[in-house]
């Protein structure tokens, strides 16, 4: 007789095999890895007194630290601490132990202090297959479209001027000219 997964077996929790292994990275997140000794250890010993970023705050300065893929010195409340090598699969079943394996299974040299956006971009590379660099593109990208057609052609205009914004009164034409823009390109008109 074979055991009966727990999405079969409780649908009602668990609609999907998927539905279920989310369940369970984020227990393993907030369990195992928000709580771990080597991670808060890596924070103190990494940490920086940086100017407090506050104008009406009561300490000259708080603890930040440095970015590790920006370079960016944030306050501490926008730190995350980062595997190196990241994007560990938990799709199903078969990948719980290496999953826990990689995200516990940690000393300092597989840890970096990142800020939450670069961390957020350096999750999409991973997932996406591209480049740090091409990620906060796309990133950017996602953005702008998500925007109201007025807002999407001011920032257009005010970066490229009047004239050539004209022509563009599809959507899709707006983001491909302002994802030329960012990747550098000269001949953002089409």
């Amino acid at each position: 007789m074979s055991k009966q997964m727990p999405w079969e077996a409780y649908p009602h929790i668990w609609k999907t095999e998927s539905s279920f292994m989310s369940w369970i990275r984020g227990g393993i997140r907030a369990g195992l890895w928000n709580k771990h000794p080597v991670k808060l250890e890596f924070i103190k010993k990494n940490r920086i007194q940086i100017p407090n970023p506050n104008p009406k705050g009561k300490k000259p300065t708080v603890w930040g630290a440095e970015c590790a893929l920006t370079g960016n010195i944030v306050p501490i409340n926008q730190i995350q601490v980062d595997h190196k090598v990241g994007n560990h699969s938990l799709q199903s079943i078969d990948d719980v132990q290496s999953f826990i394996e990689a995200i516990v299974l940690v000393n300092d040299n597989d840890l970096q202090l990142v800020s939450k956006d670069a961390h957020s971009v350096k999750s999409y590379s991973e997932k996406m297959g591209i480049t740090f660099e091409e990620a906060v593109v796309e990133k950017k990208v996602i953005a702008f479209a998500k925007l109201p057609a007025k807002e999407q052609t001011k920032i257009l205009t005010d970066i490229l001027g009047e004239s050539i914004i004209t022509s563009l009164n599809a959507k899709v034409k707006r983001i491909e000219v302002y994802r030329k823009f960012l990747k550098g390109g000269n001949n953002v008109s089409g």
